[in-house]
């Protein structure tokens, strides 16, 4: 299975046709897997003439061709399939000379009347002038009976996305549908109001007057009522008339009618049909009977005619430009393979009909479709995230949002409330998007709204984030240390941005640690015993953001009333009694107060009590070499300690 770091998105149908275009064997093999069984489904029709097999083997080496030449299908590959089928079977019958689908033009088969006549509906013609995008979901959806889940493998999106597209792919069908008869000019004058307004009846959009007016008109009139209610199962329609279009009037009745004797085996889509696509087939089935005299006679006379898209908008939805129409099916009786230089000859006339081939009629061209004027739905930002608090003045904006469509970064002014657009970015083929604001954002809290305008100008409702821009981390404050001797080592303290991570040094650049600042604002540090007389402090911080501030200016320093040790005094001598010699020391302070003793840095674990004389004090046997001896203030009740004062001396 092709896979790659765009997921779902890389396996979409026009994704796997451009990347085996570009020489990709195994996008071009999961095409072949994807639908190998419709299209033998859709071979078996022409049984006939040449084995299920062969034909679609045939037909994907000449897909293949056309890929490797830069055609071939760009958007929904199961019609083109068919169409290839049908065109080989044409082509192996009649034995016609090779011509290029991407170069002629849309013919159809003069010996298939069934075929010619679904062509010429109004249904088909309006289906004809849709966007691609737009053509792929329809056919997969109501023509293939496909769920938005499967249908959404094949095109890229995801089954919302897909549900969606198919909304306004449906909206818009209707809406060619419905200008091709109010450009009917044989329409009865007292008809051409109703006509003019069947589309807002359908979706519900008319006043309850123009309501009243238009339901008194369909008591009396039998072709306005027939339209009513052509309009709201347009899409049900699809199957019956653009399967015989694409695969002939008897192949494709052929299929329909397999599909109905086989409800609980799998159709061409690889599943069996659902109710609501049965009763689709049978009246297509039954259509076809009298589509030539029927709808093929009222499209000759409202001058409807095949021809290429004529929307007036393009396909919002297409992920790649088409000036020659081959994102769609190709066009029937051609065959997708060879390019061809000049005008075909006419097909030969088959063995077995006695009856000349007639030309197409030459009709006028097609009224154009009305504009697409349904707003596509809010780009999905996938960063920054929602509430981001962030050091970077120029965050990038990314997401999803519907191909082709023009995605534009806002931001609110929070004094006027005006929108400035500080980027825009197209949405590439597969939904995503990505851009970086044109200018640096000024610090502060932002209102974001996030919208995206369709080739058609339909602007989508805004995606709306928080932004918060924090570039710049002030120098914490430091408060003044205590002034006079302190009997013990104070608590720091100061100001700084709230959340922020104090880090605090001395004089001499020494890490002391660090402190949380408070949502008030406010950030304290017991310090530890600094062995010193006296000491000064700096302080920095690093805000939320990530921004790291200057130090701050040294403190004035704190100097520290300490306990003394007048013996034994520092650097003297001492004998050495056999290696393990006891040595008196006297420690000398406030009387009352309780000191802690260290030897070599380690507590003795007892409290000594000063009083009005040295109080003296020996060490457990300490072995020959240089010693310490340190004693500090100490609070037992607060587990408050003082600076601590040392001496050193030598032994042996």
């Amino acid at each position: 299975m092709v896979r790659d770091d765009n997921g779902d998105r890389a396996r979409a149908d026009a994704s796997l046709a451009a990347r085996a275009r570009s020489g990709d064997e195994s996008a071009f093999a999961e095409l072949w897997t994807r639908h190998a069984r419709a299209g033998a489904a859709a071979a078996a029709q022409f049984s006939s003439i040449a084995d299920a097999d062969d034909l679609v083997s045939e037909a994907y080496v000449r897909i293949l061709r056309a890929m490797q030449q830069g055609g071939g299908p760009r958007e929904a590959f199961r019609p083109y399939l068919y169409t290839t089928i049908r065109n080989i079977a044409l082509d192996w019958r009649t034995k016609l000379p090779a011509v290029s689908l991407e170069v002629s033009p849309e013919l159809v088969d003069p010996d298939d009347p069934q075929a010619a006549a679904a062509e010429r509906t109004v249904t088909v013609r309006a289906y004809r002038t849709l966007p691609a995008r737009w053509q792929a979901v329809l056919w997969y959806l109501d023509v293939e009976g496909m769920a938005p889940a499967e249908t959404s493998v094949l095109l890229g999106l995801s089954p919302n996305a897909t549900s969606a597209l198919a909304v306004r792919a449906r909206e818009g069908l209707k809406r060619a549908w419905l200008q091709a008869h109010v450009n009917d000019r044989n329409v009865p004058t007292e008809c051409r109001w109703t006509t003019e307004r069947m589309g807002s009846y359908a979706r519900g959009a008319l006043t309850r007057n123009a309501t009243a007016r238009f339901e008194l008109h369909l008591e009396d009139c039998a072709r306005c009522t027939a339209l009513v209610a052509e309009v709201r199962g347009l899409s049900g329609n699809l199957a019956a008339l653009l399967i015989p279009a694409t695969l002939g009037g008897a192949a494709g009745a052929g299929l329909l009618a397999e599909a109905l004797k086989t409800p609980t085996s799998a159709s061409a889509t690889g599943r069996a049909p659902s109710a609501a696509a049965r009763v689709a087939l049978v009246a297509g089935v039954g259509m076809l009977a009298v589509v030539a005299i029927g709808t093929g006679t009222w499209a000759a006379t409202t001058g409807w005619q095949p021809g290429t898209s004529q929307a007036t908008a393009e396909d919002s939805d297409s992920d790649s430009t088409d000036p020659q129409g081959t994102s769609g099916p190709p066009a029937g009786g051609t065959t997708p393979v060879e390019t061809a230089t000049a005008t075909p000859p006419p097909p030969e006339q088959p063995e077995d009909s006695a009856e000349p081939s007639r030309p197409l009629p030459v009709l006028p061209q097609p009224p154009a479709v009305p504009a697409d004027t349904v707003a596509p739905l809010a780009p999905q930002p996938a960063a920054p995230a929602d509430d981001l608090l962030t050091r970077e003045p120029t965050p990038t904006f990314s997401g999803s949002g519907e191909p082709g469509a023009l995605v534009s970064v806002r931001i609110v002014d929070p004094t006027t409330f005006t929108l400035t657009t500080v980027g825009s970015a197209l949405v590439a083929a597969d939904g995503s998007w990505s851009l970086v604001p044109s200018s640096p954002l000024p610090d502060g809290t932002h209102a974001v709204r996030i919208s995206q305008r369709d080739a058609a100008g339909n602007e989508s409702a805004p995606a709306e984030r928080t932004l918060t821009v924090d570039t710049v981390a002030l120098v914490p404050g430091v408060d003044p240390l205590p002034v006079g001797p302190q009997l013990f080592v104070p608590i720091a303290s100061g100001t700084g941005e709230p959340d922020a991570t104090v880090a605090l040094r001395d004089d001499t650049g020494l890490a002391l640690g660090t402190a949380l600042v408070a949502a008030d604002g406010t950030w304290a540090f017991p310090l530890a015993d600094p062995q010193r007389a006296d000491l000064a402090l700096a302080a920095l911080q690093t805000d939320r953001a990530g921004n790291v501030s200057a130090w701050s200016v040294d403190s004035a320093p704190v100097v520290f009333d300490r306990p003394s040790i007048p013996s034994p005094a520092p650097g003297a001598p001492l004998a050495s009694q056999a290696g393990s010699t006891v040595v008196q020391v006297e420690f000398a302070g406030h009387p009352g107060m309780r000191v802690q003793v260290f030897i070599d840095g380690t507590s003795t674990g007892n409290l000594h009590t000063l009083e009005v004389t040295p109080i003296v004090r020996v060490t457990p046997p300490l072995a020959d070499g240089t010693h310490t001896v340190g004693v500090r203030y100490v609070d037992p009740a607060t587990g408050r300690v003082g600076s601590t004062a040392s001496v050193s001396f030598t032994i042996g």
